[in-house]
């Protein structure tokens, strides 16, 4: 999955990533130090009603086509904020059946693969595996033009959220 709209700012020390779970959403809270902190916080349910997710303002939405190797095209939801020293994307699609989803892990491992063309040397500086609530998922961290960049994605059946920020 690419992401797109990233935009070079101060980077953002990370204070914590917590992951809170409520049934049947799973809800990924991101918490900042630095300017994000003094903005209103926005909860935003994501299409498949699986994950809701806060982000430090209104987030602008653009819905994107996307093609799957196997040709078949699906929507990817793709929601960022900008703000000083950042920006905030959350992005949110649905796999065809084309795409094999039988290794979560594998999938995910794909998509990573993919978004470090945008970090330097192409390669993460480190990526750390979890499981949550039996889901897999990966937290990733890395430098883009001397700024942080750091990239979490969760898979729940074909559903894929990919959280990222600068």
């Amino acid at each position: 999955m690419t992401i797109n709209g990233m935009s070079d700012g101060i980077t953002l020390q990370c204070r914590s990533l917590a992951v809170r779970f409520a049934a049947p959403a799973l809800t990924l809270a991101l918490l900042w130090s630095g300017s994000a902190v003094s903005q209103t916080w926005q909860t935003l349910d994501l299409p498949g009603d699986v994950f809701t997710i806060e982000m430090p303002g209104t987030p602008k939405y653009e819905q994107m086509n996307a093609k799957s190797e196997g040709g078949t095209e699906f929507i990817l939801h793709h929601y960022i904020v900008d703000i000083t020293n950042g920006s905030y994307v959350a992005e949110i699609a649905t796999y065809p059946n084309d795409v094999d989803v039988s290794n979560p892990r594998n999938t995910l491992q794909r998509g990573a693969d993919d978004a470090a063309y945008v970090i330097e040397g192409g390669k993460w500086d480190s990526i750390s595996w979890a499981q949550h609530q039996g889901l897999d998922a990966f937290d990733a961290f890395g430098h883009r033009k001397g700024f942080e960049v750091r990239l979490y994605s969760i898979m729940n059946s074909r559903l894929a959220l990919v959280l990222c920020y600068t």
